[in-house]
């Protein structure tokens, strides 16, 4: 039914890309590498710009580690798979992540498909938090996550196997930005 859910919601996206507007202005990148929109151009629109370009290969690297470690579970692709989070994270500005974009579309379903095999006492798990963290500062992307990814049930699969009170308050954090000012039209068991 998941699976269902998010080949509808990538084929929804293929559909919009194709119709949306173009903005005129590009990305930008700082000299501490960071990347901002001044545009609010988003990963995955046709810019020549380097500073989204180099932000797409991250997206893109990130997916790729995610994908060799869910096949081989191996400590040389859990350390790849740590540091591309912890890139995505520190050098991509928040508002280039559109769930609307084929490419961040396909960064949630594979952190989400991570997170749920990694270890509780993981370091790439706690990369994999912050980088949800991260995303978070996005509205968009936050109703995303929240609504079409689901990843608040996840995050409480999470705080459940996880011990120490600092990962606990980290998780506790994370979900209420998460799940702030959203309206439950349903009964969700998990909040």
């Amino acid at each position: 039914m998941f699976f269902i859910y998010i080949y509808r919601v990538i084929i929804n996206i293929s559909i919009f890309s194709i119709y949306k507007q173009k903005r005129p202005m590009a990305p930008t990148k700082h000299a501490n590498g960071s990347v901002t929109a001044a545009a609010l151009t988003t990963l995955g629109e046709s810019t020549n710009d380097s500073a989204t370009q180099q932000a797409l290969s991250y997206v893109r690297d990130f997916c790729t580690h995610a994908t060799n470690y869910r096949n081989q579970q191996t400590i040389e692709s859990l350390a790849l798979l740590n540091r591309s989070a912890s890139l995505l994270s520190t050098t991509v500005h928040p508002q280039l992540f559109n769930p609307l974009q084929l490419e961040t579309s396909k960064l949630f379903i594979d952190l989400h498909a991570v997170m749920g095999n990694l270890a509780a006492d993981s370091d790439a798990l706690w990369a994999c938090v912050a980088l949800l963290q991260h995303l978070s500062r996005n509205l968009t992307a936050r109703r995303a996550l929240v609504e079409d990814f689901r990843f608040v049930p996840l995050l409480s699969f999470v705080l459940k196997r996880s011990h120490g009170q600092e990962k606990i308050q980290r998780l506790l954090t994370l979900m209420q930005d998460l799940t702030y000012g959203i309206q439950i039209s349903w009964e969700e068991p998990y909040l």
